[in-house]
Formats: C-alpha cells, sequence, structure tokens
C-alpha cells in the first residue's frame, strides 16, 4: 500500500506559460520571476509569464492579461 510520502507526481515537460493572478503579492511576483529567469537561462524554449489585472474602468471589472517581458 502506498503512503502519501510515496506518491508523487512528476512531469516530463517544462511549463510553456505562467500565469500570475491579479492579487499576487509583490514579494511572491517578484520571487517567481526569479526563478522563471533563472530556468529559462537553462532552457531552449522559454516560459512566457502572464500577469493577469481587473479592468476597473470596464463596468463588469473584466480581467486582462498582460505579457510580460523577461530579460
Amino acid at each position: 500500500m502506498a503512503t502519501e510520502s510515496d506518491e508523487h507526481i512528476s512531469f516530463n515537460n517544462d511549463p510553456v506559460a505562467i500565469y500570475l493572478g491579479a492579487d499576487i503579492t509583490s514579494e511572491n511576483r517578484d520571487t517567481i520571476l526569479k526563478i522563471i529567469e533563472d530556468k529559462n537561462k537553462l532552457l531552449s524554449k522559454k516560459i512566457s509569464v502572464y500577469l493577469m489585472k481587473v479592468n476597473f474602468q470596464n463596468r463588469n471589472n473584466e480581467i486582462e492579461i498582460e505579457e510580460k517581458p523577461l530579460l
């Protein structure tokens, strides 16, 4: 019988995109961006980053997605 510590999920592929939610803290955003920048230096295909923002100008407060360019 497998215990919880014996079970894990593994993926053979690297992520191709990361979506950061509108309510992410600046500290968490900066940490994630640093990890992705470091990872992108090692990968042939880069991970894209998208920032979600709430558009308060629209009466439906729609979410907008903006690509975050990484250096």
